[in-house]
């Protein structure tokens, strides 16, 4: 079973680098008050989206193209009696008009589309001065074919950038006023990843194997 499809069986949360924890530091960042309208791209079993709208008391729209994962999101927002618009969505075809959202919040999710294509669709549903943050894998330096065969395998994604690179599609898709903020794996997290299941282990022997060569990145930008 591929990758995202596991975290839609098991209904992970927070399956992102940095966790919910880097999440809660972000938003806690930004100017978000009750007329600040946000997207929140690839929203899995909408641990964040529950979050933004019971924290902020603002307009939050969830999208996912995987359907377990759509139906948890449901569930949980249910449940907490919460008016969260649910999507089921690709992020490189975003079915919302130019110009929608104030913040687009993506967590590990842009990776495992084409990119530049991702990007743009970003760029388009912002409004003007809207604000991108999209916290993805990144490659410390160029992977060796063979490194690049390792991760291809685990998570059947066809490119994991450098920070450079990273930058240079930003750019191309319109965005400007760039931050950059650096994440490392835990050693200890990776450590004691396995208790997720047998299942997972690829994901976590891959990571403690290449642990000095993928990091992570948060890319927030306008």
């Amino acid at each position: 079973m591929a990758y995202l499809d596991l975290l839609a069986e098991r209904g992970i949360d927070g399956a992102h680098p940095g966790g919910f924890a880097l999440t809660r530091a972000l938003l806690g960042r930004e100017m978000i008050d009750s007329n600040t309208v946000v997207l929140d791209v690839g929203c899995g079993t909408g641990q964040t989206s529950s979050y933004i709208a019971k924290k902020y008391k603002c307009s939050v729209v969830a999208i996912d193209n995987n359907a377990k994962m759509l139906e948890k999101a449901q569930q949980r927002f249910q449940k907490d009696n919460l008016k969260i618009r649910l999507v089921r969505a690709d992020a490189m075809c975003l079915p919302f008009w130019p110009n929608s959202f104030d913040i687009v919040l993506a967590e590990s999710v842009t990776i495992f589309t084409n990119i530049i294509r991702t990007l743009r669709e970003y760029f388009r549903v912002l409004k003007p001065g809207g604000t991108l943050i999209d916290v993805e894998m990144t490659a410390e330096m160029p992977l060796t074919v063979e490194e690049w065969k390792d991760v291809k395998s685990v998570y059947g994604i066809k490119q994991v950038p450098t920070q450079d690179e990273w930058t240079c599609m930003l750019k191309a898709a319109g965005f400007s006023n760039i931050q950059i903020f650096k994440g490392r794996m835990n050693p200890l997290e990776l450590l004691f990843g396995n208790r997720l299941g047998e299942e997972f282990s690829a994901h976590f022997n891959l990571m403690k194997q290449y642990y000095r060569k993928l990091g992570y990145r948060v890319y927030r930008c306008n």
